[in-house]
């Protein structure tokens, strides 16, 4: 794992946390780093729709903490709640699943 990969996740990270409830409950995001920016991380965070804004971002962040605890230096993990799911990987990947 680039030693820079674990920035680019806490970028991608906090930008779901802070963005998903705003942006229709369903927020990706693409970070690079690395050499000539070479190395990409990607995160997905939905919520239900029918949470209001702050359950949103609170269940998002107790989804990052639970796969901070189950699945920390991991190049790519999900974690799924019943109201939120988060999702980080090292390339783009389908985010209806």
């Amino acid at each position: 794992m680039a030693k820079d990969y674990p920035i680019c996740i806490n970028k991608v990270t906090s930008a779901v946390i802070e963005k998903t409830a705003s942006h229709g409950f369903s927020y990706t995001v693409m970070n690079s780093f690395g050499i000539a920016h070479a190395g990409k991380c990607y995160a997905h965070g939905p919520c239900n729709g029918i949470l209001h804004q702050d359950e949103c971002t609170d269940c998002l962040k107790q989804a990052v903490a639970s796969t901070g605890d189950y699945c920390a230096n991991r190049i790519g993990a999900q974690t799924k709640l019943q109201d939120c799911r988060f999702r980080y990987e090292n390339y783009l990947f389908d985010t209806d699943g």
